[in-house]
């Protein structure tokens, strides 16, 4: 409750005081730090709550995933969803590939951002290939943003939504020194 308030200080001190922590409380301690910013905090608490051996789940690396977004720890995003996959034996799902897109995307790391969009079926790529088609934009990269356009027209051909990102990207006449629109 605090935390959803931006009450960090609050949730933390209402969490110290419990006696026992399960791991819903500190999924929600961890995970309210990185929700405002304090990405670094939200890692330490997780590696705390791993010295308490408590097993734990995809709600978890989500958030864990999402504070080093947030913070731009692009290794140690990594690094956690393979301690996902290979300690805890967690099959990762669309949402944490859409935090590595995410991660990575928010570091400029586009390359790496579109291995990861090829991670899942095609049934769930839409909001990967969006992600990567407005990255493309602010990272001028025509490449990655054609590949993008391409993929979101053939995935919902029927959406008009799925035309508004890619002639943004038409318009964005990259190299030519005219300005992009806005």
């Amino acid at each position: 409750m605090h935390s959803k308030r931006g009450d960090i200080k609050s949730a933390y001190k209402v969490f110290k005081r419990q006696r026992e922590r399960d791991l819903v409380s500190w999924n929600s301690t961890f995970s309210g730090y990185a929700q405002h910013g304090y990405g670094r905090k939200a890692l330490e608490i997780f590696e705390d709550m791993q010295k308490h051996n408590l097993k734990i789940d995809g709600v978890t690396s989500i958030g864990v995933i999402s504070a080093s977004t947030h913070t731009g720890l692009v290794d140690e995003g990594q690094r956690y969803l393979n301690i996902m996959v290979k300690d805890h034996h967690i099959e990762p799902r669309m949402e944490h590939y859409s935090c590595m897109v995410d991660l990575h995307r928010r570091a400029g790391m586009l390359g790496k951002a579109m291995e990861n969009h090829k991670w899942e079926a095609i049934s769930s790529k839409c909001k990967r290939v969006a992600t990567l088609l407005a990255a493309s934009r602010v990272h001028r990269n025509p490449e990655l943003g054609k590949l993008a356009a391409d993929n979101i027209i053939s995935l919902q051909p029927q959406n008009p939504a799925s035309y508004v990102l890619p002639s943004y990207m038409c318009a964005l006449r990259l190299g030519t020194g005219k300005k992009e629109l806005k």
